[in-house]
């Protein structure tokens, strides 16, 4: 496991990363923004484009908050088709990356890491 801080999602708003440090909070899991409105997330190589991340201290951390997330995310994505986006996992890393609607059906690139990430239909599976 690595001792650096990792990524755990990319979100589009602010407001959106905040609660999603809070809700983490209550699993007792130390998260933090790192984003446009924070300077010190330059050094992780995050710009404007690629969202505001949501980061945990270490690797084990990451492990345990990604599969909080993947538990919540099942759950919450029931019934909600007319979200205006979507999360997809990148194959190589593990990483989570929020996509557009309108990307739904392409190849994009992973925030984290950069390799492809196919954006699925999440109707499918509904």
């Amino acid at each position: 496991m690595t001792d650096q801080p990792v990524c755990i999602r990319r979100v589009n708003t602010l407001e959106e990363a905040q609660l999603l440090v809070a809700w983490l909070d209550e699993y007792e899991i130390d998260a933090t923004v790192m984003g446009a409105q924070n300077p010190g997330s330059l050094a992780f190589g995050v710009s404007d484009f690629e969202g505001i991340g949501v980061f945990v201290p270490n690797g084990s951390t990451a492990e345990r908050a990604s599969e909080l997330l993947a538990e919540h995310d099942a759950r919450s994505s029931v019934g909600e088709s007319d979200d205006e986006s979507l999360d997809a996992t990148c194959d190589e890393c593990g990483e989570v990356t929020t996509f557009q609607r309108d990307e739904v059906g392409t190849v994009q690139s992973c925030a984290a890491c950069g390799a492809f990430v196919d954006v699925p239909d999440d109707t499918m599976s509904a």
